[in-house]
């Protein structure tokens, strides 16, 4: 996603899931815990920051986008005028607008 200057990728794992690629079981219910990382891209940097999902919780593609976002943001410390475009931007990314 485009906003600015800013380029926002999401990487989703879901370490709940059986993968058959895996070689051996979960050890402990840490191992089994889903997490969103948001990583935001601007000239010259990087940052990213990691949404953690409860192991009892449901997985929310949306809702880790959404506080992995929201802590990158907070991260970067950027102006409300950045923030706001951001925001934008992220609920103008499906055509159907989001929340």
């Amino acid at each position: 996603m485009k906003a600015g200057k800013y380029t926002i990728k999401w990487r989703h794992y879901r370490k709940s899931l059986p993968s058959k690629f895996s070689r051996h079981a979960m050890t402990s219910i840490e191992d089994m815990r889903d997490f969103t990382t948001c990583i935001i891209e601007y000239p010259g940097h990087q940052t990213s920051q990691t949404a953690t999902c409860h192991p009892h919780d449901n997985f929310s593609y949306d809702a880790g986008r959404r506080i992995s976002l929201a802590k990158a943001m907070a991260a970067l410390a950027l102006t409300k005028e950045e923030r706001r475009e951001i925001w934008e931007a992220y609920r103008a990314m499906t055509p159907n607008g989001r929340w």
